[in-house]
């Protein structure tokens, strides 16, 4: 029986190894923009004059090998009934429908956020400290 293993059955981890929680969590970062009826809401006025939104980004990791903090989601709250449609930029024509919002807090995801990169601690080694590269993300 190797040494990590006797931690593992004592309750202890190898500090060297990821734990699975870490791992979930530098996959599950991601903000996404929602759209959401609203029975208080009673036009589409709010977006008449403001077209671009842009959902709150997360922050970076900081030393110790700490995650950085998730961002908001967006929620775009529009009156019941509104029906959610995809926008074709070349022709500037709608496409096909999304969704149909007609109950109070029902919500579609209009856009999925990133997965983010993983980070300086997954491609430390011994030999190279600080990597020179970084991935898409």
């Amino acid at each position: 029986m190797r040494l990590s293993q006797t931690r593992e059955h004592l309750g202890q981890r190898d500090r060297r190894r990821p734990t699975d929680s870490r791992i979930d969590l530098v996959e599950d970062q991601r903000v996404d923009v929602i759209v959401r009826a609203d029975a208080g809401v009673s036009s589409l006025i709010d977006y008449r004059f403001k077209h671009h939104f842009k959902a709150q980004r997360g922050t970076h990791g900081k030393g110790s090998r700490m995650n950085g903090a998730e961002g908001e989601d967006l929620v775009l709250k529009v009156p019941l009934g509104t029906v959610v449609r995809e926008y074709d930029v070349e022709t500037k024509e709608a496409g096909d429908m999304i969704a149909d919002l007609t109950a109070h807090g029902e919500r579609v995801i209009v856009a999925k956020g990133g997965q983010g990169g993983l980070g300086n601690t997954h491609f430390v080694t011994s030999t190279r400290r600080a990597p020179a590269f970084a991935e898409l993300g």
